[in-house]
């Protein structure tokens, strides 16, 4: 008993397999990006946790951020109000 399959027959085969290799590959493809976008998401959050904390130093010093070509100094807001109270009572207390 041999079985005959037809031009047409073994051409809607390939096209099933070829069909479903792709579908195979653009679902892996989707992983592989999905897992790309949270590593970067999870490295961004951490780097700006980190940034805040080594703001938030208790010297109030300024903390310095750069990247290829720029670099900038950076130093909490409080720090600078704390400071400037601080040099106003100063000022108003040698007024007198």
């Amino acid at each position: 008993m041999k079985i005959k399959y037809s031009f047409k027959q073994i051409l809607v085969f390939l096209w099933i397999i070829i069909s479903v290799l792709y579908i195979l590959f653009d679902l892996y493809q989707g992983v592989v990006v999905s897992m790309y976008n949270k590593g970067y998401l999870d490295s961004q959050a951490a780097t700006i946790a980190k940034l805040i904390q080594n703001a938030q130093n208790e010297q109030c010093e300024p903390v310095s951020v750069s990247n290829d070509q720029d670099t900038v100094n950076l130093i909490n807001v409080q720090c600078l109000q704390t400071n400037l109270a601080e040099n106003v009572s100063d000022n108003t207390g040698n007024a007198e």
